[in-house]
């Protein structure tokens, strides 16, 4: 199986309109924010007719109340930088760069938080 970024390999530039605070949090987690808006929109393009209308009205910045804004607690780069380097060890993550090292320590994170079945 592909991913869509070996399926479809054009790539371009787009200039969007997005509301400064939400900019600004998500620059605390560390991650580009093209990476971010990109997982957001491949989201998007993964849903139904229906859900995509439903994850519209449900996101939609002058409905949404900033109290459901979420402060990153730690900077994910960072964290997943050093996952990396914990799993892989010192020696071949010295000439690895930090955007494979991200990628990698992001995938460790996530397994933290998903919960194991009980056996």
């Amino acid at each position: 199986m592909s991913s869509i970024n070996e399926e479809f390999l054009d790539r371009s530039v787009h200039s969007v309109r997005i509301n400064d605070h939400l900019i600004e949090c998500a620059k605390k987690t560390g991650i580009p924010i093209s990476n971010i808006i990109e997982a957001g929109l491949t989201h998007f393009v993964t849903l139904s007719d229906e859900e995509r209308i439903k994850y519209l009205v449900e996101n939609d910045p002058d409905k949404v109340d900033p109290s459901q804004i979420q402060e990153p607690h730690y900077n994910y780069a960072e964290k997943a930088i050093e996952k990396a380097k914990e799993s892989l060890g010192t020696k071949s993550t010295s000439k690895t760069s930090n955007k494979f090292l991200i990628a990698v320590g992001l995938v460790l994170l996530l397994s933290m938080f998903i919960k194991k079945p009980e056996s």
